[in-house]
């Protein structure tokens, strides 16, 4: 989260398809006025969307069926809107006026909603935006702290957690009625949070700004406590956890590197060197990558190679580069659809010939064997074929066709 301061008649082998497209990252470029997109494939920039001259974006936050992105906008000029981007094409669709100084964003998991810090010291909210209309239905004002900052959502959508700056504080609203149920005191200044994925914890980092030492507090959301704190870095901006919860990721900005916690102990297992002033963190939905803006002097995104926590590639963005999300991960589940196919081939064919097949298929796949899957798929696929008319009706022979294409597909099996 931002804070501001991935041989048979048809043989198969495995190669990189469409159905292997990796993730996109959407990074907001302050000073540039645009979003870069990066293919994570390849680590390239292959579009960058203009947002207009007078507007810096600062967080960027993607709904969950990876369709749009939503940018916070600080308006030079005195606007303060969100930028709503179609991914598909790139383009902005709806720009939503919203409070003063737009900072952090952050998406309910049904997509439903956009939440946007306002972080004006003087009138201090969070903007609710109902994205069917893109338009704002509600302002949390009350027991919302003095310069709302970053912002992150439980996983299953009842609460809102909000650092607020300027109060060292964090505010907790409740979803359903958009008001702040609690609120609790982390010190110094608030920055970012994230929300690890069984919904237990929140990890907040914030900075004594006498001395720039910074500080983790991992919240107990069910008791809204502070369990622990951590020390790190100077100046800890952005915060991300791995989709298996096991590590946050934290930056340093004052000291150009990315503190790692292991969520089990609690405790920094390494640092990560990276460019100048890192500001924001985003994990690849496979936990295979983190990446990192490095918004001044560097002006560029470090990409963490999270199995050995070193910098495999830095890619060149727009000036001043300060929040990045990534897209989901939509493609399907090779397990999943292998399950489907198992169950409906039981019993159907050549006595168990097909079912068989499908569940050596499975065994190979759980022993993460791709190539014998993909050979074993090859087979039921010609087995298939040949019993088309015969011993199963062509439209069985389509649909069993059909799913096994799919899993091919989704593993990543070509001609």
């Amino acid at each position: 989260m931002h804070a501001s301061i991935l041989v048979p008649a048809i043989a198969l082998v495995i190669a990189a398809s469409a159905a292997d497209a990796k993730p996109f990252a959407y990074v907001t470029n302050a000073a540039s006025h645009n979003v870069s997109v990066i293919d994570t494939a390849g680590n390239i920039v292959i579009a960058t969307v203009a947002l207009g001259t007078p507007t810096e974006p600062r967080d960027v936050a993607i709904t969950p069926n990876g369709a749009f992105a939503y940018v916070a906008n600080i308006d030079t000029f005195g606007g303060k809107t969100v930028s709503v981007i179609d991914t598909d094409s790139n383009t902005v669709t709806a720009t939503v006026p919203v409070g003063d100084r737009p900072s952090g964003v952050a998406i309910t998991p049904d997509g439903a909603f956009a939440y946007v810090t306002n972080s004006s010291l003087v009138s201090s909210s969070v903007s609710v935006i109902e994205t069917a209309s893109n338009t704002v239905t509600a302002t949390v004002t009350a027991g919302i702290g003095i310069g709302p900052n970053d912002i992150a959502i439980t996983p299953n959508g009842a609460f809102a957690y909000v650092t607020n700056q300027i109060s060292g504080t964090v505010s907790v609203i409740d979803i359903s009625s958009n008001m702040v149920t609690t609120t609790v005191f982390v010190g110094g200044q608030a920055n970012g949070v994230a929300i690890t994925p069984d919904g237990a914890f929140a990890y907040v980092s914030h900075v004594d700004t006498s001395t720039g030492s910074g500080t983790v507090s991992v919240i107990d959301t069910a008791s809204n406590s502070v369990a622990t704190t951590i020390a790190i870095g100077m100046f800890p901006a952005g915060v991300a956890i791995t989709p298996n919860g096991a590590f946050a990721y934290v930056t340093n900005s004052g000291q150009a590197n990315v503190s790692v916690i292991d969520t089990a102990s609690n405790t920094v297992t390494t640092t990560v060197a990276v460019g100048n002033d890192p500001r924001d963190v985003a994990i690849t939905p496979d936990g295979a990558f983190a990446y990192v803006t490095n918004t001044t002097e560097s002006e560029n995104v470090s990409v963490i190679d999270i199995a050995s926590n070193t910098v495999t590639a830095t890619v060149a963005v727009g000036a001043l580069p300060v929040a990045v999300a990534i897209t989901p991960d939509l493609a399907p589940d090779p397990g999943v659809l292998l399950q489907q196919l198992h169950d409906d081939v039981t019993g159907v064919g050549p006595g168990t010939s097909l079912a068989d097949k499908i569940r050596l298929a499975q065994a190979y796949f759980a022993a993460n064997d791709v190539p014998a899957t993909c050979a074993v798929l090859s087979d039921f696929l010609d087995q298939v074929r040949a019993q088309s008319g015969k011993k199963l009706t062509a439209h069985r022979a389509a649909d069993f066709t059909s799913q096994a294409s799919a899993i091919i597909d989704a593993i990543g099996c070509v001609e």
